[in-house]
């Protein structure tokens, strides 16, 4: 039942993007670095993802 409403949700999404026009770069752009973002910091929290300086040289 549960993945009948979300296959419904999405069909509904699809349509109206359709209606409305189609996705622009823009929009995939945002989209994308919204994604990405709450992907890190997902890691983050969970601690896959340690704060610590990404190329850090000693001399």
């Amino acid at each position: 039942m549960e993945m009948r409403i979300t296959a419904l949700i999405v069909a509904l999404g699809l349509l109206l993007t359709a209606l409305h026009g189609g996705w622009n770069i823009s929009d995939i752009t945002v989209l994308f670095v919204v994604n990405l973002g709450n992907s890190l910091l997902a890691a983050r929290k969970s601690g896959l993802l340690k704060s610590q300086r990404l190329f850090s040289y000693h001399i």
